[in-house]
């Protein structure tokens, strides 16, 4: 199993909170993050966690692909906000926001 970076946005607290478990344990970020994912799913291989449940956008056979037309100016505007936001593609930011928008619990925020 190859290890691959990446970014994830935590709140000042969670990122105090990490770095106080790493000082006091010598364990690395990823160890205690894996140990803390199987200390609350139990079993890696179950989807039938509340969690998993909870944030399960959609099932294989519900995708719908939706098509919409942006002016240059608008598609500048996500652009500059998918880089403030992480993102790499448009696309992805434009999803992110519709989620937010219809969703009470915020699936995204630029807190961290």
């Amino acid at each position: 199993m190859t290890n691959k970076s990446f970014l994830i946005k935590i709140n000042q607290e969670d990122k105090i909170m990490l770095e106080r478990i790493k000082k006091a344990t010598n364990i690395p970020f990823s160890k205690i993050l894996r140990y803390l994912l199987n200390l609350h799913f139990e079993d890696e291989n179950t989807n039938n966690s509340p969690i998993i449940q909870k944030y399960k956008f959609y099932s294989n056979n519900e995708k719908h692909t939706i098509s919409i037309k942006l002016t240059q100016e608008e598609y500048e505007s996500l652009k500059i906000l998918c880089k403030e936001n992480g993102f790499k593609s448009v696309t992805k930011q434009i999803k992110y926001l519709l989620l937010n928008s219809i969703h009470k619990e915020k699936f995204f925020n630029n807190d961290a």
